[in-house]
Parts: structure tokens; sequence; C-alpha cells
């Protein structure tokens, strides 16, 4: 960007904002009316609620100075009360707009580049910005102290913030970032693809993805994938002592036997796969599963199913399955419901729309993606559709609307 002369700025007029204050940057770099999109003016008149705030609250003298987080949280709540109850609760909409101020959710970005930087002549200096803790102390202390975890997350492509977060705020949702475009900007300009994660420096590693060396994608080289698109980890059971997960892959091995299916194991403590596995042998009719919980140390329920929607002769069930004593073993499997031949005898599915199947005496979850399955009692469970709206369509077959997502409570052996 030129500067107010003409002449390009260079690094002999960089400001570095990490060598500022707060008290210098509310009052020396104000909004610059140069924004991308509509005109920007400026105009205190269109920011009557920031001109309030302002003058109940020092510490912001112009509405369109920078905020701090701390005072982006107190602004949200004073925008609340001025249309519940104060110089705005007159307006026609203040009633919704308070309403919304009350739900807001926070999505905040960590801005920090942390690749080594080089003047014109190749030689190297400073970080340009402060260390992932400083961000991660900025956002999630002001985060923590105003109790609004359940509606704030703070996202970044450099994960070393993110997994500070994590290890000392682990209430706060934590989004991770990728980018791999090494030409966004101009190719012709050194360093134009600082904006992304996945790209080296220098050949070699940088501190973006928190450690994974350089080249990120050699395993899949060495090491070829061999689960199928869409086909990896669809059901994971937490055991019933609280320490261990139970992965299951949706679908088979490319290479591997079509019907078997494998379980891992992984420690919550030591986040590794302990190397015990054992094997789901699908039924003739199976072609996938859709969900695996354990309701006991050694028995859980798997929903297995084929690829089928609106189709009642089609084959959608549950199974309880044991564990074998010996990692490699198969499980054990017990049919617990068929999905497709539910007792309704007091018909409490209908009515339905035209053409709907699977209603009335005889009821069927004829859908294509039943996924998930929660034990209710000792002796119900709760089935769930998910409907991939607004592809699937497995109960209206008549009028060929989207599916709806059912939830199904079902008592067991009765």
């Amino acid at each position: 960007m030129p500067a107010r002369d003409g002449a390009p700025y260079g690094q002999a007029e960089e400001v570095l904002i990490k060598n500022l204050t707060r008290g210098e940057i509310q009052s020396r770099f104000i909004c610059d009316r140069l924004f991308r999109g509509p005109t920007q003016t400026n105009d205190l008149a269109l920011s009557p609620v920031t001109v309030a705030f302002g003058a109940a609250r020092a510490g912001l003298a112009n509405p369109y100075a920078m905020p701090t987080v701390q005072q982006l949280f107190q602004f949200v709540d004073f925008y609340a009360g001025y249309y519940r109850s104060g110089a705005g609760a007159s307006h026609p909409g203040a009633a919704l707009r308070a309403l919304n101020a009350e739900r807001v959710r926070f999505n905040l970005e960590t801005k920090l580049n942390p690749r080594t930087d080089t003047d014109d002549h190749g030689n190297v200096f400073a970080s340009r910005t402060l260390p992932p803790a400083a961000f991660m102390d900025a956002l999630a202390r002001p985060i923590w102290s105003n109790r609004l975890s359940a509606r704030a997350d703070i996202q970044s492509f450099d994960f070393r913030t993110l997994l500070l977060t994590q290890e000392l705020y682990p209430s706060i949702r934590t989004v991770y970032l990728f980018g791999d475009f090494p030409k966004f900007a101009d190719p012709t300009i050194a360093g134009s693809d600082d904006g992304t994660n996945l790209q080296p420096q220098g050949g070699s590693n940088t501190p973006w993805l928190a450690g994974p060396a350089w080249p990120y994608r050699v395993t899949a080289l060495t090491q070829p994938f061999r689960v199928g698109r869409s086909l990896g980890f669809e059901g994971m059971a937490l055991t019933s002592d609280g320490t261990r997960l139970l992965p299951l892959l949706e679908g088979a091995l490319v290479g591997g036997d079509p019907k078997t299916l494998l379980i891992h194991e992984f420690a919550l403590a030591t986040r590794r796969y302990t190397g015990t596995r054992y094997r789901y042998v699908l039924e003739p009719r199976g072609t996938n599963i859709g969900d695996f919980i354990m309701t006991s140390a050694t028995r859980g329920l798997v929903i297995e199913r084929e690829g089928s929607q609106g189709d009642l002769n089609g084959f959608k069930a549950i199974y309880e399955i044991t564990l074998p004593a010996a990692s490699g073993g198969a499980v054990s499997k017990r049919l617990v419901v068929d999905l497709l031949n539910i007792s309704d005898p007091f018909r409490i599915s209908e009515p339905g729309l035209p053409g709907d199947v699977g209603l009335g005496s005889r009821f069927a979850f004829p859908f294509t993606t039943i996924e998930d399955v929660v034990l209710l009692g000792p002796d119900r469970i709760g089935v769930l559709n998910d409907n991939n709206f607004p592809f699937s369509v497995g109960r209206h077959v008549g009028t060929r609307q989207p599916d709806d997502n059912e939830f199904i409570v079902l008592r067991l052996g009765g």
C-alpha cells in the first residue's frame, strides 16, 4: 500500500503491533476509511451504542479504534442492556437486538507469524509477533474470567497457541486451521506464502504445526492408505472404566477381507494405541456399521446396515457384541433389534405423509445413515437417524421429501 506521499512503504516505515501499548494502538490507529467493502464514513451517528459505551466505560475514546478482547466482551454486554432497558429500549427491534447480543458467539483468531523473518538482504531478525503463549493468554484468560467458554472459541493456523489453550483452559473450544496455498498472493514476491501453514521454510519444517517434520505428507508415501473413502472410524466406544477408546472402522480395509472390520484400542492416559485390536465380521447382507457403544466391560451395541433407503426388505440391525479374551479374535454377536421389523401395536408412528413407508403396526427405520445408538436404561435404547439433508429419502418415498432426523426409543426384550 502506498504512503500518503505516493511512495511505497519500506521496512524503515514498518510499525510492529507487538512494540505498541494498548493506549498507542487505540489513539494512533483509527480505522482509516479504506475498508475494501462498502464505503466507510466513520460517522459517529451510525454507532450510537458504541458512542454510549465509550462515554459510560472509559477506555475507548473513538468508536473506530481497535478494542481489546475484554472491551469486546464488555461492549456486547453493554449492547444487550442498551436495548433491553437503556436508551435504545424504544427502538422497534430492541427486544430482538438485546436477545441477539445475549446469545452471540465469539470466534477469535490469533494472528501470529512463527516463521523466521529476514530483511531485504537475507539477514535474520526477530519475529514480527509475540510468542504463542502471549496470544493464548490474551484470548483465553478473558474468555475464562468472563465465563464465556460456552460461547467462544479460539482458532489459529499456528497450532502451538491452540495446544497451550487445550492444556490450560480445556473447556474453551479450539479450531485448527489449515492453509496450503503457496501462490495465494504474488509468486514474484518473496514470502508471499507466509499465510499458509503447510509450506516449508527453506525446505525444512516451520513451527506452524507444532512439531511434525517436513515434509508432512511423507507418511502417505511410506504407509499407503488402506481405508476406503469415507470408511474411517465411524463408531468410537468408551470402555466402562473410562480409560480406553475402541474406534471401529466403518468399512473393511482395502486389500483385506471385505466382510471384516477392525476395532482398535486407544489408551487415553498415554494417548497411544495399545496394539490390541478385535475383528468385527459383518453379516452376509451387511456392508458397514453406523455406531458402536460399550454397555459393560466386555459387551456393547453396534448398528450394522447396508446402503439402501426406503426399502423394507433391506438390512438395518443392532447387534450386541462381546469382546474376545485375546487380541486378534473376533467378537461374538447376537441380534438385538431388526430395525426394519419393530412392533408398534398401538401404531404410535402414524400418521405420516402420503406414501410414507415403514409406519404402522410393523414399524421400520429404513434409512441409509442410521448413525447413533444410546443406552437409556437396562432395557431401553435410543436410535437416531442422520437425514443427510436434503439428499436422503428413506421415509417419505411417496412425496420424495427429504428425510427428517428421526429419534426412536425402543424397549428391548418385550
